[in-house]
C-alpha cells in the first residue's frame, strides 16, 4: 500500500488488511491522537518518507513511528525537500528511487534494495531511523 499525504491517511486504514505486506507513507501521518488505535492494526513493515522539517506533516509522521508496535520492521527518512518532495521530478527522483527500492525489497526480496534501504543515511541527504529491519 502507498498513499501521499492525505492519501497517507487512508493507506494506514487500509494497511492493518492481512493482505497487506508492506506499506509507505510519503509525506503524511495520523491527524488527531484519537486515530492513535489504526496504528496497532499494523502488522507488515512500514516507511515513512517525509519533506523534513519543513513538510507539513512531519510532526505526525514522527509522531506515528513513535507509537508503531514494537516488534514492527519500520523505517523513518526524511529528506529535505518539504511535502511535494521529488514527485515532479523524473521517475519521481528521490522519493521514486527509495520507494520502488522498499517495494522490492519488501515484496520481492532483493537484497541490492535491501541494502540501498539500509545503507540510505551514508552519503545522501536523507537522515534516516529504523527498528527491526534487519
Amino acid at each position: 500500500m502507498l498513499g501521499q499525504s492525505c492519501g497517507g491517511l487512508e493507506t494506514v486504514e487500509a494497511s492493518a488488511d492481512a493482505r497487506v505486506d508492506t506499506s509507505i507513507f510519503f509525506k503524511g501521518g495520523l491527524l488527531s491522537d484519537a486515530e492513535n488505535f489504526r496504528l496497532s492494526r499494523l502488522h507488515a513493515p512500514v516507511a515513512y518518507l517525509t519533506g523534513g522539517p519543513d513538510d507539513i506533516a512531519y510532526p505526525n509522521a514522527v509522531d506515528d513511528y513513535g507509537r508503531l508496535p514494537a516488534r514492527l520492521p519500520a523505517l523513518l527518512a526524511h529528506l529535505p525537500v518539504g511535502h511535494y518532495g521529488t514527485f515532479a521530478q523524473p521517475a519521481s527522483g528521490e522519493y521514486g528511487r527509495v520507494g520502488a527500492a522498499w517495494l522490492r525489497w519488501h515484496l520481492k526480496g532483493d537484497q541490492a534494495a535491501r541494502a540501498l534501504i539500509n545503507g540510505l543515511s551514508r552519503g545522501t541527504q536523507w537522515t534516516v531511523t529504523s527498528k527491526n529491519l534487519g
